[in-house]
C-alpha cells in the first residue's frame, strides 16, 4: 500500500537513458556544422533503395530518348553515350566522397564512444577492485569468519593500470628496455 505523501520511486535505467539521449542530442547539434547537416542529408537519401530505381530508370529513359532520337536523324547523346557515361561517372565521384565524409564523422563518433566506454569499464574496474578489498579487509576483521589467504581475491583487489590495458590492446608500445654496458670479457 502506497502513502499519497510519498513520491514513486526513480527508475535509474530510464533516468539514465533519458539522460544519454539528451547528451548525444546536444553533442549532434554542436559538432553538425552548416557545411556537415547537406552532406549528411544527401547521404541519408542516397542510402535508400528508391534512389537506385530513380537512377536506374532516369538511365534507361535516356538510353531510350536518344537511341530513338539516333535511329530519327536527331540525338542528344548518340550511342555510345559520352555525355550519359560522363554524368554517370561525376555522380559516381560525387556519392563516393559524400560517403566518405559520412563515414569519417561516424568512424571519429565511434572513436569518441570507445574511448568513453574505456574509461566507463576502466572506472567500474577500480570500483570492483576496491570492493574486493573491502570485502576481504571486513572478512579478516570479523571474528566469526576464518582468516585465510585467498589469491585470487588479492589479484583481483589490485586496480588494473589504464597502460596495463593500453599495452595488451596493441595501442601502446611497450617502453624498450635499457641496455647494458658489458664490458668486454678478459681473457
Amino acid at each position: 500500500m502506497t502513502r499519497p505523501d510519498r513520491q514513486p520511486d526513480p527508475d535509474p535505467l530510464g533516468e539514465n537513458i533519458e539522460t544519454i539521449s539528451r547528451l548525444r542530442e546536444q553533442i549532434q547539434q554542436r559538432e553538425d556544422s552548416l557545411l556537415h547537416r547537406p552532406v549528411e542529408g544527401l547521404f541519408a537519401s542516397l542510402a535508400r533503395p528508391i534512389t537506385l530505381y530513380v537512377i536506374l530508370l532516369l538511365q534507361l529513359a535516356w538510353i531510350l530518348f536518344n537511341t530513338l532520337g539516333h535511329l530519327r536523324g536527331f540525338s542528344f547523346d548518340a550511342p555510345p553515350f559520352f555525355w550519359l557515361q560522363g554524368l554517370t561517372g561525376g555522380l559516381s565521384l560525387s556519392t563516393t566522397i559524400v560517403v566518405l565524409i559520412v563515414q569519417a564523422r561516424q568512424g571519429q563518433r565511434q572513436e569518441r564512444r570507445e574511448q568513453l566506454q574505456l574509461q566507463i569499464n576502466l572506472l567500474a574496474e577500480q570500483k570492483t577492485a576496491k570492493i574486493i578489498q573491502m570485502l576481504e579487509e571486513l572478512r579478516r576483521d570479523l571474528p566469526n569468519v576464518r582468516d585465510r589467504l585467498d589469491p585470487e581475491a588479492e589479484a583481483m583487489g589490485r586496480a588494473t593500470h589504464p597502460e596495463t590495458v593500453m599495452r595488451a590492446l596493441g595501442d601502446l608500445e611497450e617502453p624498450e628496455p635499457e641496455e647494458e654496458t658489458r664490458e668486454p670479457a678478459a681473457g
